[in-house]
C-alpha cells in the first residue's frame, strides 16, 4: 500500500495528465474542492472557488485541442500533517504554441469527505516567454493570502467534523487561557460509549454522520471564550468556563441529553451516552495543553473502573499514582514471561442435577517469585488495552495444552476446559490458523477446547463472529459466549450467533432467587437457551440456596465458590480428576 506522499505524487501525475496532456476537464473535475483556490499563467487565471474553476475549465475545453507531450517530470511531496499536504512538480510541455516549455506546478491536497482533494493549485512559466496578457502579479499576491490561510486552516482543522483538531485544539486553549488568565476554566476529554459498535450496527458512514452531529453540537455549546476539537476517532475535547463544579456538571448533564439531534437518535434507534474525564486546571498554571489533556484522559480511561452518575469522572491526583503503577504492571509483565509467573488455573464445572465436575474454565493467575498474587483484573485490561493480550492468550492456550497433554499421558480422564481469548484477535486473518496450530502440536482432541468470548465482542463484531463461529464448529471446537447479560444486546444476540454454550453472568443470578422480574428474566433466558440447543452454564454459585433454585429451573451447568474457587492445575488434577477406567 502506498504511503500518504506517495498517494499524493500519484494523484498529481493523474491530474496533470487530464489537465495539460488529454484536457479531459470532466475527469479531472471530481478532484476539486469545493474551497479549492487556483494560479495559473494567464491574467484571469485566478479561481477563488470551485464554480470560479469550472467556468474556467469551459473556457478552455475550446482552446486546447491537441494532445500535449510531457517530458523530464519530477516531482517532490511534503506532508504538513495528516490531513494535508503539498507537491511540487517541474515538467517540460511540447505543444505547437509551447515547444518545450518548462512548467513549475505546485498542488495542495486535503481531505473533503473523507477523500483527497485539490485545495490550491499554483502552476508558472517561464517570465522571459511571459507576454503582456500572462500573470497578474497583483492578483496572484492576494490569491496566495487566500492560499495560505486555507493551507493554515486545514493543517488546524478535523476533516471529517470540520471543528478544530488536536493542534488547533491546543493552540486556540493556549490563547484563550493566555488572554483569560483570571478565568476558571475546565478541559473536558469525552468519548461515544460503545462507538465500535455503532460503527458496525449503522456503518462507517453513519458513523461519521454521528461524529458531525456531535462536533455541530459541541461547537454550539461553546461561547467566545471556549472551544472544542475533535483530537481523535471518536474522543473529542472542550475547554469551558466554569463558576462551581455543580453548575459545570449541569452543563455537562445538559451537553449529552443534547449532544444528538432529534433526526439523528430516531436514525440511531439507540441512545448515544458519553464518557467524561473533566481537568479542572488550576489558575496561571504552567503546565502544557497535552500534559492537561493526558490529566482529563486518565479520568476518562477509569470510569469503567469506577461508577459514577452520568458517566463523568474528574481527575484527581491520586489517578496520576494509578496510572505510574499501571505503567509498571506492564513493564513488570515482560519480565514475569521470562519468569515464568503466569500460572495455570482451572475452576471445576459441575453438573446442576448430579454435583458431579463435568468440565472447567482455564484461566490466570500471576505469581511473583516473592509468592505475590496478582490477579487478572489487574493486568488483563491493560494488556487489552496496550494490545499485549493476543500474545498472551496464545501463551496461556500453550500451556493449557501442555497441560493436557502431560495429563492425557499420565492416564487420567481429562475433561473439556474452556479457554478465555480476546475479541482483539477476531480481525487477525492467520488467527484461527494460528490457534489449530498450538493445540495440534500436543495431539488435544478440537472437543477438549471451548472458545469463550464475551458478550461484547459478540455485539461488536457481529459479521465476523457468525464466520468464526462456523469455522470453530468445522473444527470439532465449542464456542461459549461468556458474561452473558452484562450487555444491552443480550436477547437478540441469541438469534444471530450460533454459540453452543451460553454463560450467564454472576449478576442475573444475584437476587434472582428472591426478586420476582429477576427470577422471571433468567428463567427465560435458560429456556431460549435450551430452545436453541444451547448447554446453559451458571457463574457465580455461592450458596446452597441458589444451587437449589437453578435446578429448579433446569440449569445444565454451575460454576462457583460453593464447589471451589479457581485452584492452580495441579490441584485440579488431584481433586477434579481420575484415571481412565481399563
Amino acid at each position: 500500500m502506498l504511503d500518504v506522499e506517495e498517494q499524493w505524487i500519484a494523484l498529481t501525475r493523474k491530474v496533470v495528465g487530464f489537465y495539460f496532456v488529454s484536457h479531459e476537464y470532466e475527469l479531472l473535475t471530481p478532484f476539486i474542492s469545493k474551497q479549492i483556490s487556483w494560479i495559473g499563467t494567464l491574467e484571469d487565471e485566478i479561481c477563488h472557488n470551485k464554480d470560479d474553476i469550472l467556468y474556467f475549465f469551459n473556457k478552455e475545453y475550446g482552446l486546447y485541442k491537441d494532445q500535449y507531450k510531457l517530458s523530464n517530470e519530477q516531482y517532490h511531496a511534503v506532508k504538513i500533517n495528516n490531513q494535508t499536504g503539498i507537491v511540487w512538480a517541474t515538467l517540460n510541455i511540447n505543444a505547437p504554441d509551447l515547444p518545450n516549455v518548462l512548467v513549475r506546478l505546485s498542488v495542495v491536497w486535503g481531505k473533503e469527505d473523507g477523500e483527497w482533494k485539490i485545495f490550491h493549485v499554483h502552476n508558472s512559466i517561464p517570465d522571459h516567454i511571459q507576454g503582456e496578457y500572462y500573470f497578474n502579479i497583483e492578483n496572484a499576491k492576494v490569491a496566495y493570502q487566500v492560499m495560505d490561510e486555507r493551507v493554515k486552516l486545514a493543517a488546524t482543522t478535523d476533516s471529517v467534523t470540520h471543528i478544530k483538531n488536536r493542534n488547533g485544539f491546543c493552540n486556540a486553549v493556549s490563547k484563550l487561557m493566555h488572554e483569560h488568565r483570571k478565568q476558571n476554566y475546565a478541559l473536558i476529554k469525552f468519548k461515544v460509549q460503545n462507538f465500535r459498535y455503532i460503527n458496525q450496527r449503522y456503518g462507517y458512514s453513519n458513523g461519521d454522520r454521528l461524529l458531525e452531529n456531535i462536533a455541530k453540537n459541541v461547537k454550539r455549546s461553546c461561547n467566545q471564550e471556549e472551544t472544542c476539537g475533535r483530537i481523535e476517532k471518536d474522543t473529542f475535547a472542550i475547554l469551558y468556563q466554569f463558576e462551581d463544579r455543580e453548575s459545570l456538571n449541569q452543563r455537562l448533564y445538559q451537553l449529552n441529553d443534547d449532544l444528538i439531534d432529534k433526526r439523528m437518535k430516531r436514525k440511531m434507534f439507540s441512545e448515544v451516552h458519553l464518557l467524561i474525564g473533566v481537568y479542572l486546571i488550576p489558575q496561571n498554571s504552567k503546565e502544557s495543553i497535552p500534559a492537561m489533556l493526558d490529566k482529563a484522559l486518565i479520568a476518562l480511561n477509569q470510569i469503567n473502573e469506577t461508577q459514577r452518575e452520568k458517566n463523568i469522572l474528574y481527575y484527581q491526583e491520586e489517578m496520576m499514582k494509578q496510572q505510574y503503577h499501571n505503567n509498571f504492571i506492564l513493564e513488570q509483565a515482560l519480565i514475569a514471561f521470562e519468569k515464568d509467573e503466569f500460572k495455570l488455573f482451572i475452576q471445576p464445572q459441575f453438573d446442576i442435577e448430579s454435583g458431579k465436575t463435568v468440565a472447567g474454565e482455564a484461566l490466570t493467575r500471576w505469581i511473583t517469585k516473592s509468592g505475590e498474587m496478582i490477579m487478572p483484573n489487574e493486568f488483563i485490561p491493560l494488556f487489552e488495552q496496550h494490545g499485549f493480550i493476543c500474545e498472551f492468550d496464545f501463551h496461556m492456550l500453550e500451556k493449557l495444552c501442555q497441560t493436557l497433554r502431560h495429563w492425557m499421558d499420565a492416564g487420567m480422564d481429562i475433561q473439556p476446559i474452556s479457554i478465555n481469548q480476546s475479541r482483539l484477535h477476531i480481525s487477525e486473518p492467520d488467527y484461527l490458523e494460528r490457534f489449530c496450530h498450538i493445540v495440534d502440536m500436543y495431539s488435544i482432541p478440537h472437543c477438549y477446547i471451548t472458545f469463550e468470548l464475551t458478550e461484547s465482542a459478540f455485539v461488536e463484531e457481529n459479521e465476523r463472529m457468525l464466520t468464526l463461529a462456523s469455522q470453530l464448529h468445522q473444527m470439532g471446537f465449542q464456542l461459549a459466549i461468556d458474561d452473558f447479560g452484562t450487555g444491552y444486546a443480550s436477547l437478540s444476540l441469541l438469534s444471530v450467533v450460533s454459540a453452543d454454550i451460553l454463560k450467564i453472568d454472576k449478576s442475573l443470578l444475584d437476587g434472582s432467587e428472591v426478586n420476582q422480574r429477576s427470577y422471571v428474566i433468567l428463567e427465560k433466558v435458560i429456556e431460549m437457551a435450551h430452545d436453541m440447543g444451547m448447554i446453559v452454564v451458571t457463574e457465580g454459585i455461592e450458596t446452597r440456596k441458589q444451587l437449589d433454585f437453578l435446578r429448579e429451573l433446569h440449569c445444565d451447568i454451575g460454576q462457583g465458590y460453593l464447589v471451589s474457587r479457581p485452584i492452580a492445575a495441579d490441584e485440579f488434577k488431584r481433586h477434579w480428576l481420575s484415571p481412565v477406567l481399563s
